[in-house]
Order: structure tokens, then C-alpha cells, then sequence
């Protein structure tokens, strides 16, 4: 067998396979397009039903509330035990 001939049966094989595997990616999309949904299991919310009332404010919400307004704040940050002390003052965007 020479050289071309194995080169060309390479190929061939090579297209084959990949149409192979082309029809059957076509074959499951097509199959996954044409079977109907599935129903959830009673008591199983759909996900963007779940994320709405994930998302919603709280009783958290409420509590946190009562502390908005104002703010200034002095921190002092230590980088390691040994280091001297670093003060930074912050205030709330509103607060200036």
C-alpha cells in the first residue's frame, strides 16, 4: 500500500466519522426540540419564580432600615500585631 493510498483511506475514514458524529448531534438537538416540556413535581416553583421571591425585601430588609442615614467612622488597622496603628476616617456618601 503506498504512502497516498493510506493517506486517502485516512481521510476517508476521518469524513466518516465526522458525519457520523454530525447526525447524531443533529438526531439529540432535533429529539430535545420535539419532546414536550416536563412538567415540575407539585410544590416545585419554576426558577424565576424562585429568584423573585429570593430577591425580595425581607424582614432582614426592615431591621436593616432603621440604620440608614449618616454615617462617619474613624478605623484604626493594625497590619500585623507588631506594626505601628493606622487611622483612616470614612463617612457616607450623603454624609458630606
Amino acid at each position: 500500500m503506498t504512502m497516498r493510498t493510506r493517506a486517502l483511506q485516512t481521510a476517508r475514514g476521518t469524513l466518516w466519522a465526522s458525519l457520523v458524529l454530525a447526525a447524531g448531534a443533529a438526531a439529540i438537538s432535533i429529539r430535545a426540540q420535539a419532546e414536550p416540556s416536563r412538567t415540575r413535581p407539585a410544590g416545585v416553583e419554576q426558577p424565576s419564580v424562585t429568584m423573585e421571591r429570593f430577591l425580595a425585601p425581607g424582614p432582614e430588609s426592615a431591621r436593616l432600615s432603621r440604620q440608614v442615614g449618616r454615617w462617619d467612622v474613624v478605623m484604626t488597622i493594625r497590619p500585623s500585631p507588631d506594626a505601628a496603628p493606622s487611622w483612616r476616617k470614612a463617612w457616607s456618601p450623603s454624609a458630606r
